[in-house]
């Protein structure tokens, strides 16, 4: 594969992306929706795609409890200061 099909492909795959979180503008999704029709390798990659937004969609992360704790911390120790020249200063509190 040449550099210039090398570039094309990634092109596509980004536009693919796009696509997928509906990034495109009108023009160019219809664009990508007339290569699609013509283009089975891209149709399957757009489906891959969209199965792995729906994945990830479902994932529920949670912090640990050190984590929390860390955030707690630093928030009980955080202060904003409002400055004379009506800037803002940041202070960790010990």
């Amino acid at each position: 594969m040449t550099n210039s099909q090398d570039m094309d492909k990634t092109s596509t795959q980004y536009e693919a992306f796009l696509y997928v979180y509906n990034e495109l503008n009108a023009e160019e999704n219809m664009q990508f929706e007339a290569e699609m029709l013509f283009n089975a390798s891209l149709r399957k990659e757009v489906e891959e795609l969209k199965k792995l937004k729906m994945a990830l969609g479902e994932v529920k992360a949670l912090p640990s409890k050190r984590a929390e704790k860390n955030i707690y911390q630093f928030s009980a120790a955080y202060q904003a200061v409002h400055m004379p020249d009506d800037s803002f200063t940041d202070l960790l509190l010990n």
